[in-house]
């Protein structure tokens, strides 16, 4: 299996977000004279791009051709995830199980995804892990049968060319949630939380600004400043030093006072224990 750095697979494609299914059942009033409404669960004839590329899709089901549930990625389906997007020029599928993230062009065409030829980052992770790596790569790469069924929370079926049955569950993403498509920004975040600069008891990141030329070198960083807020799927680990790929949104000013932003986690790009104490090192 090729292997690729962990930066140059996160500016091809986008991190596993853990994100719980989002959407309303949407039901009539409960009454004689009113039938209840059920959600659209017909399976769409023809797959597009933005059927895959809306949603994040996590494993809730895997079983080889003899319809017997595969127990190595099957007892750890909860942290199996699957992402497609698209850049000018290329389809791209991303995928992992909880350590390293997979990756590789597709088409799609009637239904049928053709993965080719499947690259990774290369962190150490355990035994069971490799173990579950290995067979979801080879699971993915080639053709396979794609079926959607549409919901609130949609189903995708992933049908191998050896039998094997993939069953993927959708939850929409930031893109499909913000209707745009975000600027990608990245920040090293520090792994100490200074006090926020309002005043309060809260604390907040302490970030600066990283910057990448088009083939993936670091050219610079900025300098370091206080962020008051939230990073969607991000969880700060105060004993590691990070850097983040991050998609950033605008939110529509009709909704806020003033043109604001909303941080999405896409990758972590870099990730080291820190041993440096605070202080020592600059502070913003």
């Amino acid at each position: 299996m090729l292997k690729t750095s962990a930066l140059s697979l996160g500016l091809l494609s986008s991190t596993l977000l853990l994100t719980s299914c989002q959407g309303t059942l949407l039901v009539g009033q409960d009454s004689k004279d009113t039938a209840v409404v059920m959600p659209d669960t017909t399976a769409v004839a023809t797959l597009k791009h933005t059927d895959l590329s809306y949603y994040h899709w996590q494993l809730i089901s895997v079983k080889d051709g003899s319809g017997h549930p595969v127990t190595v990625l099957d007892d750890i389906k909860q942290q199996v995830a699957l992402d497609f997007g698209q850049s000018p020029g290329d389809s791209w599928v991303s995928f992992g199980v909880g350590c390293n993230r997979m990756g590789g062009s597709y088409s799609l065409n009637s239904n049928m995804l053709v993965v080719t030829t499947v690259a990774s980052t290369e962190m150490m992770c355990e035994p069971k892990i490799n173990d579950a790596e290995r067979l979801l790569a080879q699971l993915m790469q080639g053709s396979s049968q794609l079926s959607y069924k549409k919901d609130a929370a949609p189903l995708l079926t992933q049908t191998t060319a050896n039998g094997h049955s993939l069953v993927w569950q959708g939850a929409q993403t930031a893109e499909a949630r913000y209707k745009q498509h975000p600027d990608i920004v990245f920040w090293r975040v520090d792994h100490h939380k200074p006090p926020c600069p309002d005043g309060s008891t809260k604390t907040c990141l302490k970030v600066r600004p990283v910057i990448y030329d088009d083939k993936g070198i670091k050219t610079g960083e900025g300098s370091w400043s206080l962020f008051v807020g939230d990073i969607e799927g991000y969880t700060h680990d105060s004993t590691v030093n990070t850097v983040l790929r991050l998609k950033r949104f605008v939110v529509d000013p009709v909704d806020v006072k003033g043109k604001q932003f909303v941080y999405v986690l896409d990758a972590v790009v870099e990730s080291a224990i820190a041993d440096t104490p605070y202080g020592i090192a600059d502070t913003p």
